[in-house]
């Protein structure tokens, strides 16, 4: 081989995603993520989407790739099924591939679908205090529990913050009954690091850290 000479390795054809884990409220909004193509097929190629529970969560339809859009990321929609059983659920989203000649399957994707806002108080329970409680276990990895009280009807949000301001998650946001309420945090797409979680109402804010270890 001349010394001007180099070799390329080949590239494999193949399907990215633009996460490996989706965490979802039971009955909340849709969450979405991204595919791409690792090369460009040629002619066309189709990823269809589907859940292992369609119980848990639905997907939307099929995707097409072809020579003229093969770089460009498409969505998929995932949508949690509110069942109202109070049980957290999980979901695996397989992607089944055609057009690829040696590819049969795509990157699957991982869904935590989660009870959103628990109230764990009885009305003879009402809380006094608009409160945040530090969140169990912490440190944690990277499966927390954040609770907080209220002690009447009021639009919350509860967002945790990199050491920044920057805004990483909103784990809920709406308008509450007074009760005592236990939010699941999924960390899986975090670095290790401390954070802040926020509870504001138009009246308060109580603010406390936490800390992720992996």
């Amino acid at each position: 081989m001349d010394d001007d000479e180099t070799t390329v390795a080949p590239v494999t054809p193949g399907v990215d995603a633009s996460t490996t884990a989706l965490a979802l409220d039971e009955g909340g909004a849709a969450g979405t993520y991204t595919l791409v193509l690792r090369t460009n097929p040629g002619g066309a190629v189709t990823i269809t989407p589907s859940s292992s529970d369609a119980g848990a969560v639905t997907v939307s339809g099929a995707l097409t790739f072809d020579a003229s859009n093969w770089q460009t990321p498409q969505t998929v929609t995932v949508t949690p099924v509110d069942d109202t059983d109070a049980d957290d659920e999980a979901a695996t989203i397989t992607h089944t591939v055609t057009g690829y000649g040696n590819i049969a399957s795509g990157p699957q994707i991982a869904v935590a679908v989660d009870d959103d806002d628990i109230v764990t108080a009885r009305e003879e329970e009402i809380p006094t205090l608009f409160a945040l409680k530090q969140n169990y276990p912490n440190p944690f990895n990277p499966l927390t529990t954040v609770e907080f009280s209220l002690d009447k009807a009021q639009h919350v949000r509860l967002a945790v913050y990199d050491l920044l301001g920057q805004e990483m998650r909103v784990l809920t946001d709406g308008v509450r009954p007074a009760g005592r309420y236990r939010i699941p945090f999924d960390a899986s797409d975090l670095a290790s690091g401390t954070y802040l979680y926020a509870l504001r109402s138009e009246e308060q804010v109580a603010i406390k850290t936490m800390v992720l270890l992996k």
